[in-house]
């Protein structure tokens, strides 16, 4: 009867929320302060550990909140994985609660599984939250004046007062319920001193006090009526946030510190003012660790991730000068190198970012023994902010590529050479002009190639839906101790980066698979547009010359050995199997020498001398420059200009092209004449790097051998990687604002439409330009 007594007083002062100047919390006092006297009303042993007297309800924690949260006597061992009765370890965990009703009698102890989640939700799903590790949220909001309805289904309208416990056996098995008992300290929000709630301030833990007791609801200490108002009826406090964290001993596997629970609570006064307004109730349990290690290790990679874009960034910049023979850093050097800083900057971010979601994938859902937990993700800003540098960087770099792709210098040498025929009248020998359609057909094909690419992003999308969708994958994503449990649930937490591991790891593979399947299958036995393209240029009898920097590009060798490519059918076909009867010469452009490959290569990855491009430019190039310069001052929104179709080229033009042509030739016609000068393979080094030659040192072209398909570059087939990175990095970005996979294919397809529709049409007048082949050919 004593202790119904000196429990009713405590309910009192949990009531006022611990308020040391309320009458309750006052008598409360003086009964604590009267027992301690007397030695026999509490045992040492309790009392050493605990902290509260045997005899007196164990309201508040005496000593500050953190030396309790940090306490290492826990004896109990945590798995991810089931683990049978009586192990040593375990992976269900068992919350007890103690209950008291309001006028201090004990109604006995029962587990807490269901309790306080007024949201309600299906039975299994709804007591995952005790396996280790799954972190659960089960919120919603609920109408005012539905919540005394929505408790009394869930038998919880009745005020009572419970005290936390969990079962620590220690390894030991048990046949009492309940046995082990721990006390779990309670981090009340809304606790008072001195009319201040001392808990919820900027000051953190420091000065938090934690408590033992605590109520859930409360309607019959809010009574208020107010006048005039029809039906009006009693308030009530609802503690609507419930939350329990579990923190991981990093020092010691598989061990845990003592659980943690934090109320928030919420008052109404009179809930017939407040009949039309919304509440929002949830129960919450995080199972967490100190994150001091890794965020000394995120630093520690930031850092490296740095010096290596530097690295990455001074090697771009050293080999982008040796390619410009000048040596001097004007405006064009100063743009490009901030471009691609931001691209290595990106790139490494993003290895950076993928690798430790990984890491955070990989490890926490395989462990057994269990040494890390999944962050927060209010404790994951850093990894956010550098993801969305990376995507800004990285896109801005892929920006800066597709521009460049949009502006490089094309120009088709025809190798055809005119007829002659006696005339009929008998006066001498008719001309016969060549046909400019083989040119027109080149011109055609080259541009429907600008767009393609390794892989298709549609496919890779598909495929994405069907294994985030289709196999419910994206449960790999929810913080779930086991890769087993991949099923989404909707009270699974979801956390950042597992989700970006599981988005960036599949779009790596399935367009990584694409890549290969096109690599060495498709292009093996299949087709490769890239070398049909080059057989093209043979059929046609038609050469191209690409500069993407001003002295640097590559060459596309088309001179035919047939005597002419306008021809018939029947001319054409004999053509072709006399070639392949290997009854003619090889195609490459240097047929002298012993070594197959070398005769038969037809690319090269060229540096031309200064002199070669002072005469480009003066002839033509300036010509097209003063005309694209004059349809941008006619255009009345200049951006529009680059999208705009060019005009026909005038005569002027027309026949600077047709003497450029004529010095082109010559030029091929020496390299041709004298391959030992011009020609050589590149070293190892030279192949890895991609290192181009010192042309400061030299005053006479360069060419390259080139067996990869170089001039892949000037179209997406060249930048694969750094789309589909790209591709990733917006996917990725999406997905952590909307938490939603689906909108993230959305948003990444409709941002690859605007690039690619981007790069075609500006691409395409590009090529309208420098080639000056009208663009009504180009289909």
């Amino acid at each position: 009867g004593e202790r119904d007594k000196c429990n009713f007083v405590a309910n009192m002062c949990v009531l006022q929320q611990y308020e040391s100047d309320s009458a309750a919390c006052k008598l409360y006092d003086e009964l604590n302060n009267k027992r301690a006297q007397f030695e026999e009303y509490h045992k040492d042993e309790l009392k050493m550990r605990m902290d509260w007297f045997y005899s007196m309800p164990w309201l508040l924690y005496e000593d500050s909140a953190t030396a309790f949260t940090s306490r290492t006597d826990l004896q109990m061992k945590v798995s991810f994985g089931q683990q049978p009765y009586g192990s040593s370890t375990v992976s269900d965990l068992v919350f007890v609660l103690s209950a008291y009703d309001m006028k201090g009698k004990w109604l006995g102890f029962h587990n807490l599984t269901s309790a306080f989640q007024v949201c309600g939700g299906r039975w299994k799903q709804i007591q995952k939250w005790f396996q280790f590790g799954t972190n659960f949220v089960n919120e919603c909001t609920i109408d005012i004046r539905d919540v005394r309805s929505t408790l009394a289904k869930l038998n919880m309208s009745e005020l009572v007062f419970y005290d936390l416990y969990l079962q620590d056996l220690g390894g030991q098995s048990s046949e009492i319920f309940p046995a082990g008992l721990y006390p779990v300290p309670v981090l009340n929000k809304a606790f008072r001193r001195g009319g201040v709630a001392i808990n919820d301030d900027a000051a953190g833990p420091l000065n938090d006090v934690l408590v033992r007791r605590f109520f859930f609801f409360d309607d019959q200490t809010s009574r208020q009526t107010v006048k005039g108002v029809a039906g009006s009826s009693n308030g009530f406090r609802i503690a609507s946030s419930f939350t329990i964290t579990m923190n991981l001993r990093t020092s010691v596997e598989s061990s845990i510190f003592p659980p943690l629970l934090t109320l928030e609570y919420t008052d109404r006064v009179n809930d017939a003012l407040d009949q039309f307004s919304k509440l929002k109730v949830m129960f919450k349990v995080l199972y967490t660790m100190d994150l001091g290690e890794f965020k000394q290790t995120w630093t520690t990679l930031t850092v490296v991730a740095l010096v290596g874009a530097s690295l990455i960034w001074l090697f771009q910049m050293y080999c982008y000068m040796r390619r410009r023979q000048n040596g001097q850093l004007d405006y064009d050097a100063l743009i490009f190198g901030v471009f691609y800083a931001a691209g290595a900057v990106g790139l490494t971010f993003f290895v950076q970012c993928t690798l430790v979601s990984l890491y955070w994938l990989i490890f926490y859902k395989a462990q057994d023994a269990v040494f890390i937990m999944i962050p927060e993700n209010t404790q994951l800003a850093e990894f956010k902010e550098l993801a969305m540098v990376a995507c800004i960087l990285y896109c801005c770099f892929l920006g800066f590529l597709v521009y460049r792709q949009c502006t490089y210098d094309i120009f088709f040498i025809d190798w055809e050479k005119p007829r002659w025929s006696f005339s009929t009248s008998g006066s001498g020998k008719d001309y016969y002009p060549i046909s400019t359609w083989r040119t027109l057909f080149v011109c055609n094909e080259w541009n429907e190639l600008q767009t393609s690419r390794l892989s298709s992003l549609e496919v890779t999308l598909m495929f994405m839906m069907l294994l985030l969708y289709g196999f419910d994958l994206r449960g790999l994503g929810n913080i779930t101790p086991n890769s087993n449990a991949a099923e989404d649930t909707p009270y699974t937490h979801q956390s950042v980066v597992l989700r970006f591991a599981v988005a960036s790891s599949f779009f790596l593979l399935i367009t990584l698979a694409q890549i290969l399947f096109k690599v060495f299958v498709y292009h093996r036995y299949i087709e490769h547009p890239l070398e049909q393209f080059v057989d093209l240029l043979t059929l046609t009898n038609v050469s191209i010359m690409l500069l993407q920097d001003t002295y640097a590009g590559y060459y596309m060798h088309g001179r035919s050995l047939m005597p002419f490519a306008d021809t018939s059918m029947v001319e054409l076909n004999e053509q072709m199997r006399k070639e392949q009867n290997m009854q003619v010469g090889a195609r490459g452009l240097i047929t002298q020498g012993d070594q197959p490959e070398l005769k038969e290569n037809q690319c090269f990855e060229v540096y031309i001398d200064k002199e070669l491009r002072a005469k480009y430019d003066k002839k033509l190039m300036r010509l097209v420059e003063d005309s694209r310069r004059m349809a941008r001052e006619q255009q009345a929104v200049p951006l529009l200009s680059s999208v705009k179709k060019p005009d026909l080229a005038p005569e002027q033009t027309m026949k600077a092209q047709e003497e450029i042509a004529s010095v082109f030739r010559r030029f091929i016609n020496q390299v041709e004449a004298n391959p030992n000068k011009y020609v050589r393979e590149k070293l190892f080094t030279e192949r890895v790097l991609s290192f181009p030659p010192d042309m400061l040192m030299s005053q006479d072209a360069v060419f390259f051998h080139d067996f990869q398909n170089g001039f892949g570059k000037f179209i997406f087939y060249g930048i694969e990687m750094n789309l589909a990175i790209c591709n990733i990095l917006v996917f990725c970005m999406v997905d952590m604002g909307t938490t939603n996979f689906a909108v993230a294919a959305f948003v990444t397809y409709l941002v690859e439409y605007v690039l690619r529709y981007y790069r075609h049409q500006v691409g395409e007048n590009n090529l309208s330009e420098k080639s000056l082949v009208d663009s009504r050919f180009l289909i």
